[in-house]
């Protein structure tokens, strides 16, 4: 296999020949407009794994992007386009951050959380084709990672995304060896390995007919088109370091949980009612409700705070409240 070597932030890197050759390619085609000092040109690149899962799409895009990163300094555009906080797991976090990273940056986003409900997936391609729109003038360079190439909206897989990489599973029989005697005793001779790290490569002409062919037939396969170049393998390597990408991976899913979203949004919405101003109806109605509460305290000192909120419909927190109140001499 013919590859490239490459230094980035330290680490000896390598990546196939003719992939490496095409990325450099793209960064060569990015320059600076001489008039507005904005970019000319900014690129997406979709990674699928032919619809598999843990096939190295994640992997795979973060040595693409060190590729980018590696050949955008050299080119004296940015000295640091990538590193482990241009991952996003949001698209909307990745946006808010593209307005605010230096131009020629380059991020990956992977939609592996966003992409399990078809309505929620259509809504989040569409504010992402608004936001590619709006904001080409930076010259960043976007890495998509998603399960189906398919399930792309056409503005995005054909108008937008310049290259797609597929990564899929190869499989080799392999004879039983004699260490492993305990097959050989069931009758079995041969195994299959099931190797991963190699992909296809379609340019922006064969993604193109790939992604048309579907749309006329709806056959999702990644081999009726005949890739660019000959189907290459991604080196195993690690391009930064697995224990922090962990970290953040694990953090980002916290936080797109649903039940996590709803409840910061009920946290959100109880402290803008707090900071809220009462009308002074309302703050005699609360005045109201801690003097029965005091009286109530005062005759049924046995209740608790609980169950004094059950008998006149509010929660424990008013009652608490006016009990403090209470024992400042405020009421």
């Amino acid at each position: 296999m013919s590859r490239l070597t490459y230094v980035w932030k330290g680490r000896t890197l390598h990546i196939d020949k003719l992939l490496g050759q095409a990325i450099l390619n793209l960064c060569w085609n990015i320059t600076k407009d001489k008039t507005t000092g904005m970019a000319n040109q900014d690129y997406l690149l979709v990674v699928t794994g032919d619809r598999l899962v843990r096939i190295g799409k994640s992997r795979t895009a973060k040595k693409l992007a060190s590729f980018f990163a590696y050949c955008l300094a050299n080119l004296k555009l940015n000295m640091d386009a990538f590193n482990e906080d241009n991952i996003f797991w949001s698209g909307k976090e990745m946006q808010e951050a593209a307005f605010k990273l230096p131009m020629f940056s380059v991020l990956i986003y992977d939609e592996a959380r966003e992409s399990l409900g078809a309505a929620k997936r259509t809504q989040a391609q569409q504010e992402l084709l608004d936001f590619f729109n709006s904001a080409g003038q930076f010259g960043h360079i976007y890495i998509l990672c998603i399960w189906d190439f398919f399930g792309l909206k056409a503005e995005i897989a054909v108008g937008r995304a310049e290259c797609l990489i597929n990564m899929y599973r190869a499989y080799e029989k392999v004879k039983v060896c004699d260490r492993d005697q305990w097959i050989k005793d069931l009758g079995v001779t041969e195994v299959t390995n099931f190797i991963k790290g190699r992909f296809m490569f379609f340019n922006r002409e064969a993604k193109n007919l790939l992604f048309d062919h579907f749309i006329k037939t709806n056959d999702r396969s990644f081999r009726i088109i005949e890739p660019t170049f000959p189907v290459g393998t991604m080196e195993n390597e690690d391009v930064i370091d697995e224990l922090v990408y962990a970290q953040k991976k694990s953090a980002a899913m916290d936080r797109l949980n649903p039940k996590n979203i709803e409840e910061e949004k009920r946290l959100k919405k109880e402290k803008e009612k707090a900071e809220k101003p009462l009308s002074g109806r309302q703050e005699r109605a609360n005045r109201q409700r801690d003097i029965l509460i005091a009286w109530i305290k005062e005759k049924c000192p046995e209740l608790t705070d609980n169950e004094i909120g059950a008998k006149i419909g509010t929660t424990r927190q008013p009652v608490l409240n006016a009990r403090q109140a209470l024992a400042h001499g405020v009421i």
